[in-house]
């Protein structure tokens, strides 16, 4: 169930593990958030340019505001992968290399609070394909028109540009370990062979998809995972602006779906697609080691989405007056981490944000912030009572 975020009067210190974000290593972002409990609270932070909150007549913006401390609670993540079967894939033994990394990644012990979905591009059109045409228009999605033949159609293509085609998972959203068997035989059953990649209409077919399903369970957050070896084609419109137009769709809608991409290959290309779905940058994975590099992907995105965090179920703010803190253990000072104005503003930008501006029930930081808290051994504390510091 949702929860809102009521008013009240006093000040509460949230105390929260920081996860693991950018670690490669198996063990990254599962286990994070239970600790941070009881007494100490926020007390000295360590030496200049600190932020004193002990009320006791330092100096800084959160001055004052520590109460009382709980324990913060990881959100549950489901990652819903849609995963390039088309016939490229066969190449460098890429498609062998890369299912082998997806069938280690859910196998792996320790997935608790995590959930996967998986969806296959391209896939046969459940609707008839236009073949003549004398304008761009007559062809749909399956243009340009040229010589009088819609282009999606030429060389007896049957790769759907449609996105509702794409809509429907082959396997669901399940939370692990129950999922990874089903994960494990939908790849199984599978070979790659399709004509094209149609990486636009099947990004807003996983979006989509996601969509419904963060609707349906407020208390997760669900992320979408695109893993592609090619540059978008075929299809209109399907190329790299449009693909990253589907990702920042995505991510600035409510609720926010952000968007994670795996490039097989040399494609640096796909960033723009990363960045515009809220995370940065494509992780690129060479077709030379592409088993070992894709089974880092998938971890490291592991790690990046364990950066979240469920309001306290005690803990009752005005969202107006939240502040996150970082606190190394080596004493040096801590850091005030700041809100940002929006998922989708300033990439690469030490910070954080609300899952919902207008009803708030999580506290995600960006990828730069989980990388600051994850690179020092240290505490991540969300103070609540201070006029919210903003970036």
């Amino acid at each position: 169930m949702r929860r809102g975020l009521a008013f009240v009067l006093g000040s509460i210190v949230v105390t929260l593990a920081a996860a693991a974000c950018s670690s490669a290593s198996s063990s990254g972002g599962d286990d994070g958030g239970a600790g941070g409990s009881g007494g100490g609270g926020l007390g000295g932070t360590g030496g200049g340019g600190g932020v004193n909150l002990d009320g006791g007549g330092g100096t800084g913006a959160l001055t004052g505001c520590a109460k009382q401390t709980f324990g913060g609670e990881l959100v549950p993540v489901d990652m819903f992968l849609m995963f390039d079967r088309s016939a490229s894939m066969q190449k460098d033994n890429k498609w062998s290399s890369v299912t082998s990394a997806v069938k280690k990644f859910v196998a792996l012990p320790g997935l608790d609070k995590l959930g996967m979905g998986l969806a296959f591009f391209p896939i046969n059109a459940t609707g008839p394909i236009p073949t003549a045409c004398a304008t761009n228009q007559d062809c749909g999605f399956y243009g340009p028109c040229a010589f009088n033949s819609c282009a999606g159609s030429l060389l007896g293509m049957k790769d759907s540009c449609v996105s509702t085609d794409y809509q429907t998972p082959k396997v669901e959203i399940e939370a692990f370990p129950g999922v990874s068997s089903k994960i494990i035989a939908a790849i199984d059953g599978t070979s790659p062979g399709g004509d094209s990649t149609p990486a636009g209409p099947a990004l807003e077919g996983a979006i989509d998809h996601a969509t419904l399903w963060q609707q349906a369970h407020l208390d997760r957050v669900v992320v979408v995972i695109l893993a592609t070896d090619g540059a978008p084609n075929n299809c209109t419109p399907n190329e790299v602006k449009d693909v990253a137009g589907h990702a920042a769709e995505g991510l600035k809608q409510t609720p926010s779906i952000r968007t994670f991409v795996i490039g097989v290959g040399d494609l640096t290309v796909l960033n723009q697609v990363a960045a515009a779905g809220g995370t940065d940058k494509a992780t690129i994975v060479s077709s030379t080691n592409a088993e070992k590099e894709f089974l880092e992907a998938l971890n490291k995105i592991r790690g990046a989405v364990g950066c979240q965090y469920l309001i306290p179920t005690g803990g009752k703010a005005d969202p107006k007056k939240v502040n996150v803190l970082f606190t190394p253990e080596d004493g040096s000072p801590a850091t005030l981490i700041k809100q940002s104005k929006g998922a989708s503003d300033c990439l690469g930008e030490v910070g954080w944000y609300y899952d919902n501006p207008n009803a708030p029930t999580q506290i995600q930081l960006r990828p730069a912030a989980c990388d600051l808290v994850t690179n020092k051994k240290g505490k991540v504390e969300v103070v609540v009572g201070c006029d919210t510091q903003v970036n």
